[in-house]
């Protein structure tokens, strides 16, 4: 039975057989009909065998109770995604400053760059506590999903929507659409293993409802057609600094149209994030 979880969960130590399914219910055993969706929007950190939140042995016990009917079939070819990401939003803020202008090196870690915004005099107070609350619900099972990757798949949906929608959510949503209503989307979808993921939630209007109600996003629209997403991604008017180069061409009323922006992200990213995190405790009351 121990080789079997281990071989499950891809583990490299298992000590007792029920312990993946024992830190989810000593995580969640406090959560009553009165409480608040505190425990889903925790900080989640690495522990002794990743040190990444959304690959934790606490991550892949959420994942096997709340995807289980899609993911008994064989769950060691998914990954958890941390969904909305911070390092993106951070990164482009941070080129934006003068102490950035100035030669300070970027720093790779979601900590680092957090302590760059904390200790900026150019940012309003504001803005930081935006980011702090953020840095500090983003790594939370409400801000996590598993997502198919198999390593030896070129079109790793993982890595597609990290690569190609720069973390951005909403447009990898979009494309999802397009794929289920239209037969488009991004290429990678049309990849046998990708399109068999997604075709395993249904096809055409069905396969997309499906997909976002059994992946839990609801929370990422404002229809309940699932068609206007909030917005996550920057609009297309909106030069991101996604570089410095892209940063050091910016005239002063683009740059102010990012900061806007960027204020528009942290709202709409925190609000999804708890209202998920709702949305997933009332599920696990009932």
């Amino acid at each position: 039975m121990e080789k079997n979880i281990k071989k499950e969960f891809d583990l490299k130590i298992v000590q007792k057989p029920f312990l993946i399914k024992l830190v989810l219910i000593n995580y969640l055993n406090d959560i009553d009909l009165y409480s608040d969706n505190a425990k889903f929007i925790r900080e989640i950190k690495g522990d002794i065998w990743t040190r990444d939140p959304d690959d934790t042995e606490l991550a892949r016990a959420f994942y096997k109770k709340f995807w289980g009917d899609i993911m008994d079939a064989d769950i060691g070819i998914y990954r958890g995604d941390t969904i909305i990401s911070f390092n993106t939003i951070a990164g482009g803020f941070i080129r934006l400053l003068k102490v950035y202008k100035d030669g300070l090196k970027m720093p790779s870690s979601s900590e680092g760059r957090l302590e760059v915004i904390k200790n900026s005099v150019e940012v309003p107070y504001s803005l930081k506590e935006d980011f702090s609350k953020f840095k500090e619900k983003y790594h939370s099972l409400a801000n996590f999903m598993p997502l198919l990757k198999q390593e030896n798949l070129k079109y790793n949906l993982n890595h597609v929507k990290n690569r190609e929608y720069y973390d951005f959510p909403d447009g990898f949503l979009k494309d999802i659409r397009d794929f289920y209503l239209n037969d488009k989307g991004n290429q990678a979808f049309h990849e046998e293993n990708n399109k068999k993921y997604f075709n395993s939630f249904g096809k055409a209007e069905e396969g997309y409802r499906n997909y976002i109600e059994k992946n839990y996003l609801q929370d990422y629209f404002l229809d309940s057609n699932y068609k206007e997403g909030k917005i996550l991604r920057p609009p297309s008017e909106i030069k991101f600094p996604y570089s410095k180069a892209i940063a050091e061409k910016l005239n002063y009323d683009e740059r102010e149209g990012v900061l806007l922006y960027i204020g528009t992200f942290l709202k709409n990213a925190l609000d999804i994030i708890e209202a998920r995190g709702d949305r997933l405790r009332k599920i696990h009351l009932f």
